[in-house]
């Protein structure tokens, strides 16, 4: 999906998405051109990822939210965080 300027036919910003499992589709990654950015591209792309999926009786999922602009991208859009991702960097030293 992508939102493309009327204008100049330019992507102003896009939003790819994965199935998971069965019927379970997950955002991949939101990406708004940095001009364009703080004008709510994303969360209408969020939002319309979300329509899109429903309409199509699939279920969307918008699970890794990697920072705290993305996490509200995700709440404006109308999704609720439902698990919290942990990392961890693994040595072999102990």
């Amino acid at each position: 999906m992508a939102i493309i300027s009327k204008e100049k036919d330019e992507i102003l910003g896009y939003l790819s998405c994965a199935n998971e499992y069965e019927n379970v589709w997950d955002v991949d990654f939101i990406h708004v051109r940095e001009d364009r950015r703080r004008q709510g591209l994303g969360t209408q792309l969020g939002a319309l990822y979300a329509r899109e999926k429903l309409r199509q009786n699939q279920i969307p999922y918008y699970s890794g939210a990697r920072d705290e602009a993305s996490e509200q991208t995700a709440v404006k859009a109308g999704f609720v965080c439902c698990r919290e991702l942990f990392f961890a960097q693994v040595s072999t030293k102990c």
